[in-house]
């Protein structure tokens, strides 16, 4: 179960390969390997998870300032709470995938931290664009 699992851990299948760990660490309990073993995928994934934030956020930080004069701030708002959204029902996902007995590995402060931080990228970006972004040029009448 073990090997199984490190295949899958090697292909990038995270919840399969926590999955084996786990049947692992149930079928040999003396052997504390198979438990470090879960924690590596369940560190792998939020992992991941933390890297599209961050790739994400990125893209927002550079292509922000162009389209924000463009759009409408109601628009441009509305964009960036769909992507914050999206990436939040990603990571979720991440974590449901997992088998669960790896799903209270996700509590630990150590990942809510490292989760809090990349999720709070996206969310400064949101507030940094949330002035208005067209200016109004009042034309005096006449």
């Amino acid at each position: 179960m073990n090997e199984l699992g490190r295949m899958q851990l090697r292909r990038g299948r995270l919840a399969r390969a926590a999955r084996h760990f786990t049947g692992a660490a149930r079928s040999a309990p003396e052997a504390s390997v198979y438990g470090r073993n879960v924690n590596i995928a369940v560190q792998r994934a939020v992992a991941r998870a933390i890297s599209v934030v961050f790739a994400v956020g990125c893209v927002i930080t550079f292509v922000g300032p162009f389209l924000a004069p463009r759009l409408d701030s109601v628009i441009f708002l509305t964009e960036l709470n769909a992507v914050a959204l999206g990436i939040a029902a990603l990571s979720a996902m991440f974590r449901k995938r997992m088998p669960p007995e790896a799903r209270p590995l996700f509590r630990r402060r150590r990942i809510i931290a490292a989760l809090s931080v990349s999720f709070g990228f996206i969310l400064s970006q949101c507030c940094s664009y949330s002035g208005p972004t067209k200016r109004v040029e009042s034309r005096p009448t006449k």
